[in-house]
């Protein structure tokens, strides 16, 4: 898989990731919604 299609699924992922946060579909007592999500890690293949 291209090294390019892999920054732009991880930067979809990271979006989604803080959208979810803000909107309380993720919840976690110890984090609150002014979180930043910075980074996310996609293997290669994207199958794990």
């Amino acid at each position: 898989m291209s090294e390019i299609r892999t920054h732009r699924v991880a930067a979809q992922i990271r979006e989604e990731i803080g959208r979810m946060i803000v909107r309380g579909i993720i919840k976690d007592p110890r984090v609150g919604t002014s979180l930043t999500v910075t980074e996310v890690t996609v293997s290669k293949d994207i199958s794990c």
